[in-house]
């Protein structure tokens, strides 16, 4: 059984347009990991308890299906409803 505790964590993603140009696409990637791997930014987001974590646009595909997996097998095996 999935521990309920210490499973969820706070992510943020970067979408683009369904059909938005794989140059345009790679280049919009390509900066914004440029910019979140900087010192800078990277001793910001770790003075706010964070931590930068970039990827590709797959790696970032199998992260969301395993996330949900994970979130799905947690509400069938704790019986959890809305109401």
């Amino acid at each position: 059984m999935v521990s309920p505790l210490n499973v969820a964590r706070q992510w943020q993603a970067l979408y683009g347009p369904k059909g938005l140009p794989k140059v345009i696409a790679d280049k919009l990637r390509e900066e914004t990991t440029r910019f979140l791997n900087s010192p800078e930014m990277k001793k910001r987001v770790a003075e706010q308890g964070g931590e930068v974590s970039t990827g590709t646009p797959e790696e970032f595909s199998r992260f969301v299906a395993d996330e949900k997996a994970k979130f799905a097998r947690l509400v069938k095996e704790h019986n959890i409803k809305i109401d």
